[in-house]
């Protein structure tokens, strides 16, 4: 019964203060938007590196003529490797036999060969710890100094390319979390304290009739932690649109450009911005009443 008197009172003191609140909770809601875009905009990120990884491979372009002796070789060395999960061999005809099948549409270009020009091949698929740059970079450097091999092919600029973004948006996304924890922390703290200066004579009289600090304290924690979960919510729910509305309007652009579905919103941001909005809400308020008398 104590716990929903202290919530009766702090929703009490929220009407009393009701215009301070109010601007404390759309100010708490449009940071809280920014921090979840960028929130699903790292998780997103990881998921990116996460499928990019998976499919990484390394294709080593054999040359013309090599010996079966020579292939075995190459493939038996090549499955010693700690990085390789797996190999493929593809042979001259498999090749030139899956460049028909993408050129169904002009047939004409094969039928003018006189032979096959498309060399024999190995698809080289690594193992998880190493499907990275630096892993990629491990097998190539090995790879390039076979005598059976011609060409290798595995997108190694792009790749690191590809990481250092991801890297950016990481970072970018800490040092922009860190200045929207900051200042919302600054907005309830600045709300709590505007409302205990309307409520002095209220909070003086609880002193007199011999309430404790922590009796007194209470509703304004109380307060801050109903502050940052109404405007964490409705950060929730402004999200959720834009997510509706970014789907409804390029949803299929966006999936061939990533070759996945974005998740807009997805669960783990819901929760990261609910939790640390109302977290905020009473770490404002801790710091609003650091001077509020003990005694």
């Amino acid at each position: 019964m104590k716990i929903i008197s202290l919530i009766n009172k702090s929703i009490a003191g929220m009407r009393n203060a009701y215009l301070v609140n109010l601007l404390a909770i759309v100010n708490i809601a449009l940071s809280l938007t920014l921090f979840g875009g960028f929130v699903v905009s790292i998780i997103n990120a990881n998921l990116f590196v996460e499928r990019l990884g998976n499919r990484l491979e390394v294709v080593a372009y054999l040359k013309d003529g090599i010996s079966e002796e020579s292939l075995n070789e190459l493939q038996e060395e090549l499955k010693r490797y700690p990085e390789v999960r797996g190999i493929a061999f593809i042979s001259k005809e498999e090749a030139l036999a899956s460049l028909d099948k993408g050129l169904a549409g002009e047939p004409s270009i094969l039928d003018s060969l006189d032979v096959n020009p498309l060399p024999a091949s190995l698809i080289i698929k690594l193992n998880d710890a190493f499907q990275n740059p630096a892993g990629i970079k491990g097998v190539t450097e090995r790879l390039g100094k076979s005598d059976s091999i011609e060409d290798l092919q595995y997108g190694g600029e792009w790749i690191k390319k590809i990481s250092v973004f991801v890297s950016m948006v990481r970072f970018g996304g800490v040092l922009f979390g860190i200045v929207i924890i900051l200042s919302t922390l600054v907005i309830v703290s600045n709300t709590i304290w505007l409302t205990i200066q309307t409520r002095v004579d209220e909070i003086e009289g609880m002193r007199l009739a011999g309430a404790t600090p922590l009796f007194i304290k209470a509703p304004f924690f109380i307060e801050g932690i109903i502050i940052g979960g109404i405007g964490s919510a409705f950060a929730v729910g402004l999200l959720a649109a834009a997510k509706s509305l970014i789907g409804y309007n390029f949803g299929n652009d966006l999936k061939l450009l990533f070759g996945f579905n974005l998740d807009m919103l997805p669960y783990q941001a819901v929760i990261i911005i609910l939790l640390f909005g109302m977290g905020f809400g009473l770490i404002g308020s801790i710091i609003s009443l650091w001077r509020f008398p003990r005694n």
